[in-house]
């Protein structure tokens, strides 16, 4: 199993983390070469490298964690991306690493010590859409299809291309 802490790599060197824990942000897995921020990085044979060197693998469960009441939903979108590169066994902490330190468990101080390994990505192109497929679902009737904006209101208003259909 590979424990993965989402949260800033201040707080998992200086607030500590599960026992045996790898720090990975979804910043690190971002197009290097995009002006947009949080675009996935397109270089599957870069991301691939980089899971590897967090340890993980095809065949080891993941478990992410973050803090939840101090981010945008890391754990998820780590929990995300692993789906769309293709690894079956991902988990997300119930709580966090706030239940986690709140009932008192084990964790440890310090840089992690990742064992290196293998990651092959089989990406499933089915957990990604594209602008034009979130247009159509606006312009034409898709009584099936819901679009939900997880953003917050004052986020979400700023988005000139949506418009409300109440």
């Amino acid at each position: 199993m590979v424990v993965v802490d989402v949260r800033s790599k201040m707080a998992f060197m200086a607030s500590g983390h599960i026992l045996r824990a790898v720090a990975a942000t979804w910043h690190d897995f971002s197009d290097p070469t995009s002006g947009i921020k949080g675009l996935l990085d397109p270089d599957l044979a870069r991301l691939e490298k980089k899971l590897g060197a967090l340890g993980i693998t095809r065949e080891r469960q993941v478990v992410v964690y973050s803090n939840p009441f101090d981010n945008w939903g890391d754990e998820g979108r780590m929990y995300w991306m692993l789906n769309y590169l293709g690894h079956p066994n991902v988990r997300v902490l119930d709580g966090g690493w706030i239940k986690w330190s709140a009932e008192m468990r084990r964790f440890e101080c310090g840089p992690a010590n990742p064992r290196p390994a293998v990651f092959k990505a089989q990406v499933n192109p089915s957990l990604i859409t594209v602008k034009a497929e979130v247009r159509a679902l606006i312009d034409g009737p898709h009584p099936q299809t819901v679009l939900a904006d997880a953003r917050s209101p004052g986020l979400s208003r700023s988005a000139p291309f949506l418009r409300r259909k109440d």
